[in-house]
């Protein structure tokens, strides 16, 4: 069962393929009531931007590691998908939380 400020948003990829997004429904930042979310439909291009955070992540978060050195490292985080403003867009949710996307990178310095 989902929470009050949960919803399964279709998704439409093109060619028939749909697939239901777990989002959080995010208040209005003027007001901070709750966002009417009857009308929404998401497109494609709206979770492949969601998409694109995750690889910018991806490439940022090691490169700030490896500046450190370490001879092996692990890096984990999760996203969550809202819809703020008519939009989808990622959460950073806690290393604990459960994530819709969670993604683990992990790499050992070669010798």
């Amino acid at each position: 069962m989902l929470d009050d400020n949960v919803r399964a948003i279709p998704i439409d990829l093109g060619g028939g393929s749909i697939m239901l997004v777990e989002a959080t429904i995010l208040p209005n930042a003027a007001d901070r009531r709750p966002q009417d979310i009857s009308n929404f439909v998401p497109t494609a291009q709206q979770f492949g931007d969601v998409i694109e955070l995750l690889k910018k992540l991806s490439v940022s978060l090691p490169e700030a590691i490896k500046a450190a050195e370490p001879t092996k490292a692990c890096l984990e985080f999760a996203i969550d998908v809202g819809v703020s403003a008519g939009h989808l867009t990622a959460l950073l949710v806690k290393g604990e939380a459960k994530g819709n996307l969670k993604v683990s990178l992990e790499w050992s310095k070669l010798s």
